[in-house]
């Protein structure tokens, strides 16, 4: 009797330190969670910030309209309205980094980023907006190496309808 006291005693010991031993991992993960978020929020915020910067001047209507005319193959000189255009690409991009950076931390579903690239990629098809995303991203913006690493690869791979 004794002896199987003693090994209920042994096996209760151990089940209570493989619980304490579980639930000090489930608060780790928790804790990797909040950090996580609260990373991704501080990042949000950042580009927020920055977005007001740049899109103070801003005009959607304009940069619209310049895509709409690259589009139909017209040439597009005026230096205002490029610039536009540049602008609502850089918010773009830090739009597609901030949801990078989620993907990264698994806040973002894959099937989500896919289509999102899938919805930015058919004004790369077109020659002059291509070029004008090109020579934003060849200036060096300053983004994430693993988004950029990203951004190249989807800039060298977009497919275009013949």
């Amino acid at each position: 009797m004794q002896t199987f006291l003693s090994r209920s005693a042994m096996f209760i010991k151990s089940a209570g330190t493989f619980c304490v031993a579980l639930s000090l991992l489930l608060v780790a993960f928790e804790l990797k969670q909040s950090r996580d978020i609260a990373e991704a929020q501080l990042y949000g915020d950042r580009l927020t910030f920055n977005a007001r910067i740049h899109l103070q001047n801003f005009d959607l209507a304009i940069a619209a309209q310049t895509l709409g005319d690259l589009a139909r193959g017209e040439t597009v000189t005026d230096a205002d309205r490029l610039r536009q255009l540049e602008t609502y690409i850089i918010a773009r991009f830090d739009e597609l980094d901030l949801m990078h950076f989620h993907r990264s931390k698994d806040l973002l579903p894959e099937e989500l980023w896919v289509a999102y690239l899938q919805g930015m990629s058919p004004p790369m098809c077109i020659d002059a907006v291509y070029d004008v995303i090109t020579r934003v991203w060849d200036s060096g913006v300053g983004y994430r190496k693993t988004f950029a690493k990203d951004i190249n690869h989807w800039l060298e791979t977009v497919q275009c309808p013949e």
